[in-house]
């Protein structure tokens, strides 16, 4: 089965959008398949509808059965979007969790995913089914789901990349440092995965897409260093730990924007890195600021300049087209 990555996810949901062919995407525990399909959705302007199929029974699929003239027919469920309903014209429908949910609830969406309809009513023109799952290898519930199922359309393995991680946590607006530090932590080379050794002997905290995703609540929420850990273990905190005492160390947004023909470049690689990740997310934010800090940026290493403007288009593709972006792009190029 192919293995894609952030990008080639993209890549495939537009394509089978434009296509109008299911996909399947399967992967393992806490990668992020959801929030990156809500995500992308996102990008495309499109609606979004999850649906976690492991805690429905068919009913909530196709409907509650109703009496009229002497004959049944179906109430098809809200969450459904259907034909000339309130909804938005197209969207991802996001049918999770499908390896885990009963056979007679996998069976209930054939007809869904086929014939894009439930019990004789349509789903609205436009919308796509999406069907995510863990593998029955992920150390979770997941059995195989029916190959009659996904073998009509698109199958796929999803597994991010650390430098999908970071781009993620801009486009879910992750907090503070985390965004910062998966794109450093990116940047040199070190790749985030939960060791399921340890999983199976009971160390349930790993550094998944899913874990940083709470641990940004958390962090919302008011947690200090001391509870990362217990989100992410003990590996990964230690990493942010020395990740936030970089920070303390480097030149502050409001210094480098203030001065950016001026402003102190780090010595160390690391820091080097860390400030290059940091002004690739204020543009990514702004993208006015692209113009601003060009003076900053011209005066790193070819290697980090590099990185910096791959890393802005990577986590935000579209800012291409924004005013900011080809004001900057029109004085590099002109």
């Amino acid at each position: 089965m192919k293995t894609v990555t952030l990008d080639g996810l993209r890549k495939l949901v537009k394509l089978v959008i434009k296509a109008d062919t299911p996909l399947t995407v399967l992967g393992p525990p806490g990668a992020g398949k959801t929030a990156t399909c809500e995500a992308i959705a996102r990008e495309h302007g499109i609606g979004f509808v999850s649906k976690s199929l492991v805690h429905c029974d068919p009913t909530d699929v196709i409907g509650l059965p109703q009496m009229a003239n002497g004959r049944t027919s179906y109430l098809p469920p809200d969450w459904l979007p259907l034909k000339d309903d309130d909804k938005p014209e197209s969207g991802i429908l996001l049918l999770d969790d499908v390896p885990d949910a009963p056979k007679a609830v996998q069976a209930s969406i054939y007809e869904l995913v086929n014939n894009r309809r439930v019990s004789g009513t349509e789903l609205k023109p436009g919308w796509l089914p999406i069907l995510l799952g863990n593998r029955a290898t992920d150390l979770s519930a997941a059995e195989p789901i029916s190959f009659a199922l996904v073998n009509r359309g698109a199958v796929v393995t999803y597994v991010p990349t650390a430098a999908d991680t970071a781009a993620l946590a801009i486009m879910l607006g992750w907090e503070d440092p985390l965004p910062g530090y998966l794109a450093w932590s990116a940047a040199t080379g070190h790749e985030h995965s939960p060791n399921m050794d340890r999983v199976a002997e009971g160390d349930y905290a790993q550094p998944t897409n899913r874990a940083f995703g709470n641990l940004s609540k958390a962090i919302h929420a008011g947690g200090q260093l001391d509870a990362y850990a217990c989100y992410v273990g003990d590996s990964t905190a230690a990493r942010l730990y020395d990740y936030v005492k970089l920070l303390s160390t480097l030149p502050s947004k409001e210094q480098i924007l203030a001065a950016p023909g001026k402003a102190p470049i780090p010595d160390s690689l690391g820091a080097q890195y860390a400030i290059a990740a940091g002004v690739a997310r204020w543009v990514v934010v702004d993208p006015v600021l692209a113009t601003r800090l060009e003076p900053y940026v011209v005066r790193m290493a070819k290697a980090l300049q590099t990185y910096y403007r791959q890393a802005v288009i990577r986590s935000k593709p579209s800012i291409v087209m924004s005013a900011g972006w080809q004001e900057w792009a029109g004085g590099i190029y002109a």
